[in-house]
């Protein structure tokens, strides 16, 4: 490259003008447009004539205006020299990435590119450019956030830490409101109210979704990322959860249990866990996450679908902490924070959050039904009691669902049993008892009678429905600080960690906390229940995660549907409501404060000790991505934090327990505006339809069948397109019929699935193969030109530019509609 770049200056470009030639000679060689980032990749060769000076900045202009002045990376350019003879001149390679101010020039079309060189005497050079390099297509920037969207986000982070931090004086000075006198503690519960009311009507969501609406060509939208990085790892999230919800809004009508859209025979939408669909069905009601569809347009719907798991946990969990354990409303708020934001939380797009909020919520009413004095208030707290019970089970998820029934039973029959003298027992518990009873059964039977078949379908399939019991003890032993690893791990790579997901964890203080609690049992001389289940609890989960259960144990537990790798949400919870415990006035400070340094001095240093000892044991792959001095700081972290545990030093505790959770969890999130409405591309929607109505696709067909693009089979349903292939919780039994009427390969698609067509000459009689590469993946693989599409049953067929190139052979299709992405097929009749 070098050789042709010289010789273009010397002898095609000459040498410019003598003032050139004394100062510099340089080449820009290759420019790139990184579309996603909005970034600019310049790179090339620069050096000075005079070997006593340096280059010290590139400078870059596009269409005459300069869009970057600073630092450059070097390398060797071992070419140069031999092309020139220069040996002063093998360190002039240059390379910069430049991010695009805002504000930029960005006409569409073609950008040309000048670049400069300034040196350290203060003088500069033009820099000859490759004639590939000379433009650009810089495309359209997205533009900011209206101001008042950015004002409200603003107002809510700012309204509950000035409530919190800044307005310890505004309860004194705040008149009573409608007959209320609003305290410190009303005012900070409001706060959080308006912060999440703020970002719903902008619509603000952490959502990674615009990573799956990007679909030149399929689908339009006004989805506007704004900070951070959109997630891949949350593909559960941007992939599956996110436009399946949003599919059920475009679907026509709206709503609807059966979403024909999905599949040949349509999907049961009320088998669909974690936050649910916005499904017209009464059990809407147990489904909160799913209420903003029914109220707003779309993107406040998502922004409350994105929001509500994170402010109904830390909601509920700051209510329960300080109602249970009568800790300061602060430190259960900043209890309550470390959990509903933790990694663990934050990796699952707000999932384990959404979960622990119904048990949460259903102590409260079960505490306050036990606290009734009249029947009209028994009846409130049992209709909310019914509700979480119900919320609580179409969760769906039985990993989370298990392992968090199993804390808080005992842990509430632990509770009643040392309340029990605080508690009412008469007829508005009885109307409490009964309406819980009521409301749930009348919930979860109405989502029975709608959802048995499909349950029954799901029940057995290959997986999850004979899923194998698990035993446990399989768990790594450096799991107690997986989560101390959490900053790190989080945001680089490893082959033995599945991305963030596997890497989000808790910051586990189990060890402190057990001792902590042993020396306040101790010095209060008294067994207390609720500190000896959650110790019990806690050890119980380790010792599954670290030892195993028998098999049949873990079989009549139904331990075995709670895999040790989903029980950081459990863990986490138990521990902190320890450290609650242990803050908890009645406990803390009962140990003689002559001991207690003497004893978290030795506890703490044990802790840091073991904690060294474990990250010795993490396997190369994963340590090498964690520098030796984070290591050391978060050896010392967990020693101090241990220390402070012991010596029963809350707030500091705290502090530091919350700055290792939210340091890994605050990065993580991007932030942006939902989209509005997903639209399919109007060559697209007109062409699908025409092939549906037609008798080109036989009136009896219905969907595109997608071939070769993941995520198109996902924005078609939501932009309210019927697809035959996407996402089935359970197997499409007409399309299997269709491709394998003998049932041959029913053990491969007789699972959870996600169903991709792809293109593939094959060898075999058979014109397609039916493969499972991954637990939850059918593949079908046809041969382009053989395949008779119409075994799919779908009215036409859609394929990017490369896979319609073959597929223009095929006797059972014939082209509708050409674009510059994408060619849609009919299937004929």
């Amino acid at each position: 490259m070098v050789l042709a770049t010289f010789a273009f200056l010397v002898g095609g470009a000459g040498c410019g003008t003598a003032a050139a030639v004394t100062v510099g000679t340089g080449f820009v060689e290759e420019a790139r447009y990184l579309a996603d980032a909005r970034q600019l990749v310049v790179s090339g060769w620069a050096a000075p004539e005079k070997a006593s000076v340096f280059t010290t900045n590139l400078i870059v202009s596009l269409e005459g205006e300069e869009i970057y002045r600073g630092r450059l990376e070097r390398s060797e350019r071992a070419d140069v020299v031999q092309s020139t003879g220069r040996a002063d001149w093998l360190w002039s390679g240059f390379s910069a990435r430049i991010a695009l101010p805002t504000g930029t020039r960005e006409a569409v079309g073609p950008q040309a590119i000048a670049a400069r060189m300034r040196l350290g005497d203060g003088t500069e050079f033009e820099l000859e450019v490759a004639p590939q390099a000379r433009s650009i297509e810089v495309a359209a920037a997205t533009p900011a956030p209206a101001l008042w969207t950015r004002i409200a986000l603003l107002l809510a982070m700012a309204a509950p830490l000035a409530a919190l931090f800044g307005m310890p004086r505004a309860a004194r000075w705040a008149r009573p409101i409608a007959g209320i006198s609003w305290g410190e503690r009303s005012l900070f519960g409001a706060a959080v109210v308006l912060s999440f009311l703020l970002l719903v009507a902008a619509g603000w969501t952490g959502s990674s979704l615009g990573i799956l609406l990007d679909q030149s060509g399929v689908a339009r939208h006004d989805e506007k990322a704004w900070l951070g990085e959109l997630r891949r790892v949350r593909s559960d999230e941007w992939q599956v959860v996110s436009p399946l919800a949003i599919s059920q809004a475009a679907h026509e009508p709206a709503f609807p249990v059966i979403n024909r859209n999905l599949g040949p025979d349509g999907q049961n939408m009320l088998v669909i866990g974690m936050t649910g669909m916005p499904v017209a069905h009464v059990s809407a009601i147990a489904k909160p996450a799913t209420w903003g569809f029914f109220v707003f347009d779309l993107r406040r719907a998502l922004a409350w679908y994105w929001w509500l798991p994170f402010f109904a946990c830390f909601g509920a969990l700051w209510m329960f902490l300080h109602r249970f354990f009568a800790v300061d409303w602060r430190l259960a708020a900043g209890l309550a924070l470390t959990m509903a934001a933790a990694p663990y939380s934050v990796v699952f797009s707000g999932w384990p959050a959404y979960t622990a909020f119904f048990p949460v919520a259903g102590m409260l009413a079960a505490d306050g039904a036990l606290r009734s004095r009249t029947w009209q208030h028994g009846a409130g707290m049992g209709a909310l009691l019914g509700l979480a019970i119900a919320g609580f089970v179409l969760v769906l998820y039985p990993a989370w669902q298990i392992s968090l029934a199993y804390l808080f039973i005992p842990f509430a029959l632990a509770w009643v049993t040392g309340k029990r003298k605080e508690f009412v027992f008469g007829a508005p518990q009885a109307v409490a008892l009964a309406l819980a009873l009521l409301v749930a059964g009348v919930l979860l039977g109405a989502w029975w009678l709608d959802a048995r078949d499909a349950v029954a379908s799901i029940r057995g399939t290959v997986y999850p429905g004979q899923r194998s019991v698990e035993t446990g003890g399989d768990i790594d032993r450096w799991f107690l600080i997986k989560g101390l690893m959490s900053p790190m791990t989080m945001y680089r790579d490893s082959s033995l960690m599945w991305g963030a997901s596997d890497a989000g964890s808790i910051v586990l203080f189990v060890l402190p906390a057990f001792a902590a609690v042993g020396a306040r049992l101790l010095a209060i001389r008294r067994i207390d229940a609720v500190a000896a289940v959650l110790c019990a609890y806690v050890a119980t989960a380790l010792w599954f995660m670290f030892i195993g259960f028998w098999p049949e144990l873990a079989r009549w537990s139904l331990w075995g549907s709670s895999t040790s790798y989903r029980l950081d949400l459990a863990l986490g919870l138990a521990q902190v409501m320890l450290f609650a415990w242990l803050a908890a006035p009645r406990n803390n400070g009962a140990a003689p404060e002559r001991d207690r340094p003497k004893l978290a001095i030795v506890v703490a240093a044990l802790v840091a000790q073991h904690g060294a000892w474990l990250y010795q044991r993490v396997q190369p792959a994963i340590i090498e991505n964690v520098p030796a001095s984070f290591v050391v700081l978060s050896v010392l972290a967990l020693g101090v934090g241990s220390y402070l545990l012991v010596r029963g030093r809350d707030v500091a505790f705290l502090a530091v327990y919350g700055a290792l959770m939210l340091a890994a969890a605050a990065p993580f999130n991007p932030l942006g505006l939902a989209t509005h409405a997903v639209a399919p591309g109007p060559a697209l929607a007109q062409a699908v339809r025409s092939a549906e109505g037609s008798g080109t696709g036989g009136k009896s067909r219905h969907g595109v069948v997608v071939v070769g693009e993941r995520n198109w089979s996902m924005v078609l349903p939501a932009a309210g397109l019927p697809v035959v292939n996407s996402v089935f919780y359970h197997p499409p039994e007409t399309l299997w019929r269709g491709l394998d009427p003998e049932g041959k390969f029913r053990v491969v698609y007789n699972r959870y699935q996600r169903v991709l067509f792809t293109l593939a000459p094959l060898d075999s009689p058979a014109a397609y193969r039916i493969d499972a590469p991954r637990i939850d993946e059918v593949r079908v693989t046809v041969d382009p030109s053989r395949f008779d599409f119409r075994l799919t049953g779908g009215s036409s067929v859609l394929a990017g530019t490369a896979d319609a190139r073959p597929l223009a052979r095929n006797a059972s299709l014939e082209p509708l509609h050409v674009d510059a992405q994408w060619t849609l097929f009919a299937v004929r009749p």
